[in-house]
């Protein structure tokens, strides 16, 4: 009789958490492959060729830079769209476009309003070969008695294809 008014009075009991999130910056940069990275929460990461999320809970930014490309700014918008889902659609999602970067709280969050240059720094072409540096494909095999794991080398244009996959080692066909 003790446990049961001990597990009604603990299952009765209301708590409420407030969400708590942290500020975050993200960048979307590419043209047809466009990468969303997480860059410092600073006014000094923007640039006008790529569109950036910024992230205060449930106050959601998107900032267009005016020389970003449609796919960029796609991207953007597919991401904020999620984030806010995730969330349970509560908050605000607000669109700001290139030189039209007054809004106060977007200001704020990112350090104070500057005015933004630079088309992003290094190209897209550049963007995407640093990631590929970042990107790994291993081989490991127990063909031996241990097992055993090898990096495999990007091709010449810093890409990996079907081809370098080794599909007889797994077994599929």
């Amino acid at each position: 009789m003790l446990i049961r008014l001990l597990v009604v009075s603990f299952c009765s009991l209301k708590v409420e958490l407030d969400d708590v999130y942290r500020t975050r910056l993200l960048q979307c940069k590419g043209k047809r492959s466009v990468r969303c990275t997480e860059k410092e929460a600073s006014n000094k990461s923007l640039n006008t060729g790529d569109c950036f999320i910024v992230d205060l809970g449930l106050q959601l930014f998107l900032w267009n830079g005016k020389e970003a490309n449609k796919y960029a700014k796609a991207k953007g918008a597919e991401i904020i769209k999620k984030v806010h889902d995730e969330r349970g659609a509560k908050g605000t999602i607000t669109v700001v476009d290139g030189d039209d970067a007054n809004n106060a709280t977007f200001g704020e969050a990112l350090g104070g309003q500057i005015e933004v240059t630079g088309n992003g720094g290094s190209s897209n072409e550049k963007a995407a070969v640093a990631l590929a540096d970042i990107i790994k494909l291993h081989h490991i095999s127990d063909a031996t008695e241990s097992v055993t794991m090898d990096e495999v080398a990007h091709n010449e244009k810093g890409q990996f294809t079907r081809v370098m996959l080794d599909i007889k080692v797994c077994g599929c066909s």
